[in-house]
């Protein structure tokens, strides 16, 4: 009876060493799964983070060069990369985003009487976007900030519906908004790229 006793319970002590067992397995197993989760979800932020880095001109696919208004508008021979982590090509400028369409439409506006104002500033300042310039803005004219001129010209255009050819104002540009424009312009032509099919810089 003794002997039964002790039988049995040895076998209920290796069954608890066998269950105890099979939980650590199982807890291991969770802790692995999780960890390979973490690296997947960490993957997806790192790309999130990339493609972030990649709207703000930083990512891998940067230029030290720029492509002008020929490349990007009048050649339509370029895609537009995508600039504001859509699936197709964007740019925002001011506080519109156009689509690739919208700004060949634009380019394509007939200049009677000369190129307006604010369709010279949106080609511009697309063309510069669209380039992702990521080179050093060293040399830049003396007492000025390449940023701020950019800013200068888009705070211009925040005060604007949106462009389109069927809305094409007339409004020149103030004086400070024009030098700011006149600076970009000529960075931009200093370093334009080689195999830039331009000779549209208006």
């Amino acid at each position: 009876m003794k002997k039964t006793a002790g039988l049995v319970a040895s076998i209920f002590l290796l069954s608890g060493l066998v269950l105890s067992g099979c939980q650590k397995d199982g807890d291991v197993g969770q802790t692995e799964e999780q960890s390979v989760q973490g690296k997947n979800n960490g993957n997806h932020g790192n790309n999130g983070n990339n493609g972030n880095n990649g709207n703000n001109g930083s990512n891998n696919n940067c230029n030290t060069c720029y492509y002008g208004q020929g490349y990007w508008f009048a050649s339509q021979n370029h895609m537009w990369p995508d600039m504001n982590g859509n699936t197709s090509g964007q740019v925002t400028i001011g506080t519109y985003s156009y689509t690739m369409q919208e700004g060949w439409a634009i380019w394509q506006t007939p200049n009677r009487g000369g190129k307006k104002d604010v369709k010279k500033a949106y080609t511009l300042v697309a063309s510069l976007k669209l380039s992702n310039y990521c080179g050093t803005y060293t040399g830049y004219a003396s007492g000025h900030s390449y940023t701020t001129d950019l800013m200068t010209v888009e705070n211009w255009w925040k005060t604007m519906n949106k462009l389109s050819p069927m809305n094409m104002p007339s409004t020149s540009m103030p004086m400070n908004v024009k030098q700011a424009y006149e600076r970009l312009k000529a960075w931009m032509e200093i370093h334009e790229c080689d195999d830039d099919d331009d000779d549209h810089n208006d």
